[in-house]
């Protein structure tokens, strides 16, 4: 946590981040989205003064959190199902909240709290919550209610997520059958369903047109996007497609040492030393790789099935539905935290690489329960399990290809903002605190005021509008270079008022490869005249095209502001 305090301070990301930033300030101004995530964080943003360093701490907190609190219930329900075996989940807790941190090995430095965050703690503490209510720990009426206001929590802010997470968990409650009786189960479905209205209640209260928002949203992506709504099932096929064959053979491996084990059983003692040794690969091949993919889940997976075999050959009568529950969750989770997202499926669910961390972690302590390590592989499998976290944590102060998105390291993120930027409370490298001052100094000088209506062409630059204290329009981000990006502007077009529109600044750019082509065109057709004056052009670098140690190719901004003729009582904009 040292690292994510020290870093939070440094670092202007102008994509995703800036995406974040802007939905927590403007969600309820928009007329397109599918997701609420900003309903849930915008107090935290508020209380905090919208202070962006203090926000992703907060996000990270919220992180650790919610992985110790999936492995202190997830260890009580091992010791529950595997009696005599004593697990100090509380006193490893921390351990836990610090494979938590894992969230940022893909993405690296992205370290807003977004819908991604939602997602990670509604999946956690869900699944917290099941395994408490299955083991009656509590009243069970009242798990059931905080089940369904978490679940609810996770529809509202990425619902492709609650609905693999709910089907994971009926799996896991019909498994469990012997344990809960059909009044327990109707006074579940009663309460949760109660949890999830009050969500409903809630979102309804803050934005009474959330619907027709989704509704529109929907038709916007479809529109960008130019695909159908099952390509989400088709990723998870194109992934499983590339990853099939590794762990086809690694199934034939265990197969085989199951075998073995059957015919020897001085080879269990074997096989922890094979989860060990596999746990070791994962730590070093993730800490010294500049490229984490999809293999991860592979490492994993394996030393789960050796894992899974020594359970099932302990020295007590085995028990294989806690070995079929936790492997199913832990690994059950990183997918329903990653389903329906754009990119491979395999590799973002790196970010939900603590559940099955943690799985093993709980798995280490009742092997050392049973006698088949001892303290010493206890403490080496501990510390191999928190390897994964130094890389997030180190690479991105070393070098700018380990940072997402950004022109340098954080440890040449030295220089803040000139007074005229919203970020001027952050620290960043000399080449984008030098574009960003200019681009403020160009739009105080044509006569721009904070709170001014803006919305950028460029199609990738989000985090200028937020940069520059604009108030975006329609939406927080027109994405570019999608095949249908043109027709989605036109739709976000079609719905701001013409008088807005009169009174919006522009960024546009005739070379960016995610521009908005045809922006001019569609907008001088919907006010009937042209309205906007171009008062400055310079050049700017992307900080997303400065990759692989390569300098990013600069691009031409243009900035438009409002004709006087056009404003209300023909005011000029100055």
């Amino acid at each position: 946590m040292l690292s994510v305090v020290l870093t939070a301070g440094r670092g202007i990301e102008l994509t995703d981040e800036a995406f974040y930033w802007l939905q927590l300030r403007y969600w309820q101004q928009f007329d397109f989205q599918f997701s609420f995530f900003a309903a849930y964080l915008d107090g935290l943003f508020w209380l905090l003064r919208e202070r962006i360093d203090l926000m992703r701490i907060a996000g990270a907190a919220l992180i650790a959190a919610s992985s110790a609190t999936m492995f202190v219930q997830l260890a009580a329900y091992v010791r529950w199902q595997c009696p005599g075996i004593e697990i100090p989940e509380r006193r490893f807790a921390w351990l836990a909240a610090l494979l938590g941190l894992t969230h940022y090995a893909y993405m690296w430095t992205l370290r807003g709290p977004s819908y991604n965050t939602m997602a990670f703690f509604g999946c956690a503490l869900a699944s917290a919550l099941l395994l408490a209510w299955l083991r009656r720990a509590g009243r069970r009426a009242l798990l059931g209610l905080l089940y369904g206001l978490v679940l609810g929590m996770t529809v509202f802010c990425k619902i492709t997520t609650a609905v693999l997470l709910l089907a994971l968990h009926c799996a896991m409650l019909l498994l469990h059958h012997r344990d809960w009786s059909w009044r327990s189960f109707w006074t579940l479905a009663g309460t949760a369903a109660l949890g999830v209205g009050l969500n409903l209640g809630y979102v309804t209260w803050r934005d009474p047109a959330w619907w027709q928002t989704v509704m529109d949203g929907l038709a916007f992506q479809r529109a960008m996007e130019a695909r159908d709504p099952l390509l989400s099932l088709r990723a998870v096929l194109w992934s499983w497609q590339r990853e099939a064959p590794l762990p086809l053979l690694a199934a034939m491996a265990v197969a085989i040492g199951a075998q073995v084990m059957l015919l020897r059983r001085a080879a269990v003692h074997a096989a922890a030393g094979l989860m060990l040794f596999t746990m070791a690969a994962l730590g070093v091949w993730m800490l010294v790789t500049t490229e984490v993919r999809g293999g991860w889940l592979l490492v994993v997976a394996f030393a789960s099935c050796s894992l899974v075999l020594q359970l099932a050959h302990g020295r007590v009568r085995p028990r294989l539905l806690p070995c079929a529950v936790v492997c199913g969750l832990v690994f059950g989770l990183p997918l329903a935290y990653s389903f329906g997202t754009n990119m491979p499926l395999a590799d973002h669910s790196l970010m939900a690489a603590a559940f099955p961390l943690c799985g093993l972690l709980c798995g280490l302590w009742v092997l050392r329960g049973w006698g088949h390590i001892g303290e010493g592989a206890l403490a080496l499998g501990a510390l191999l399990l928190s390897l994964p976290v130094l890389a997030p944590m180190t690479w991105p102060w070393l070098y700018a290809q380990q940072t997402y998105r950004l022109h340098g390291s954080l440890l040449e993120a030295r220089v803040p903002l000139s007074d005229n930027a919203r970020y001027r409370a952050l620290l960043t490298d000399t080449r984008t605190a030098g574009a960003l001052n200019q681009l403020a100094d160009t739009l105080k000088l044509a006569g721009f005021k904070p709170g001014q209506p803006m919305i950028e062409f460029t199609g990738g630059l989000p985090g200028i509008v937020d940069v520059l204290a604009g108030q975006p329009v329609g939406v927080a981000w027109l994405l570019g270079n999608y095949p249908g990006s043109s027709a989605a502007a036109g739709i976000v077009l079609s719905r701001v008022s013409i008088e807005q529109w009169r009174q919006t600044w522009l960024i546009t750019s005739v070379d960016a490869s995610r521009r908005i082509r045809g922006w001019d065109a569609m907008l001088n057709k919907r006010l009937g005249q042209r309205c906007h004056e171009r008062v400055a052009s310079f050049s700017f670098s992307p900080p997303q095209s400065a990759r692989h140690d390569r300098p990013g190719w600069p691009i031409e901004l243009s900035v438009w502001r409002p004709l006087a003729v056009c404003l209300p009582g023909g005011v000029d904009a100055q």
